[in-house]
């Protein structure tokens, strides 16, 4: 999969995952303190597993979570954007989000998140 930059930002770029992204989001979801809002921090196979699903939804509803770089370095310092959520039986969408601990509370979320709110890749 080419590296395909969805849009950018004053310091991001978010683009679709690759393969390669494995090494960094695992070391993002395997955190405890980043997950505590879900059941357990993830395997291996379970971020391998976050990778395949986003990259399917990209081709299925033309959005999903979007890697989250530094335009700076390309670091990949997380994900940001929307999914289909089965709630009450019903179809919603809701927002996403995951950062790099050494990443919080330096804008970042907020920056993905309005730029996003104004792309073409962030409508369900």
């Amino acid at each position: 999969m080419n590296k395909i930059i969805v849009f950018e930002t004053t310091r991001l770029f978010l683009r679709q995952y690759k393969d390669e992204d494995f090494s960094a989001l695992h070391s993002i979801f395997s955190e405890e303190e980043t997950m505590r809002y879900y059941p357990a921090p993830f395997s291996m196979s379970k971020t391998y597993d976050w990778i395949e699903r986003n990259q399917s939804r990209y081709k299925s509803d033309g959005f999903g979570l979007w890697a989250v770089c530094l335009k700076e370095t390309g670091q990949l310092i997380g994900d940001y954007g929307l999914v289909k959520q089965t709630i009450d039986g019903r179809i919603e969408v809701e927002v996403g989000y995951h950062t790099n601990k050494r990443f919080w509370s330096k804008g970042f979320a907020t920056e993905a998140a309005l730029a996003c709110k104004a792309s073409k890749y962030c409508r369900p």
